[in-house]
């Protein structure tokens, strides 16, 4: 009896330890794929201001073929979005101060003349349409003297 006892406390106590195990790394790959994700999310944003500086360069240079001069001074600290010609589904509109509860969309940020993206955990990126200073260039497209820049990055909890 005694022997049988001892066996059932041998099995529970494997049981208990292999569910600790499983556990611990059921939070170590939830963890992983969070990082994953806000990384995916970080190259998605990248890849749009990529294009969003394309788009502007495009819009430079048909202003310059139809003789339509644009001034870069004017334009400077404008918002991007109405200069580019595909604005993407999730822009949301111009606003003074950041709309709450809303996540992975574009705004422009009215009082802090930025483009702004809130990523799913609530951060935010902020960038700038700037005219160029061709000593300091935040971008591979530079379009006809303006620069769409990275201002900052904001961590929210």
């Amino acid at each position: 009896m005694q022997a049988n006892n001892a066996q059932q406390g041998i099995v529970r106590f494997n049981f208990a330890v292999s569910v600790i195990v499983i556990g611990i790394l059921i939070i170590y790959l939830l963890g992983r794929l969070d990082a994953i994700h806000a990384q995916i999310e970080d190259d998605k944003v990248a890849a749009e201001v990529q294009t969003f500086r394309l788009q502007l360069a495009e819009n430079w240079i048909s202003n310059n073929i139809r003789q339509k001069n644009t001034d870069n001074q004017t334009i400077a600290h404008g918002n991007p979005m109405l200069l580019i010609s595909d604005v993407p589904k999730h822009y949301i509109g111009e606003y003074e101060k950041t709309p709450k509860g809303v996540n992975s969309v574009w705004f422009y940020n009215t009082t802090l003349k930025h483009l702004v993206f809130i990523t799913k955990n609530y951060s935010s990126k902020h960038f700038l349409l700037k005219k160029l200073n061709y000593r300091s260039l935040s971008s591979t497209y530079p379009s006809g003297g303006l620069d769409l820049a990275t201002v900052e990055t904001t961590h929210h909890p």
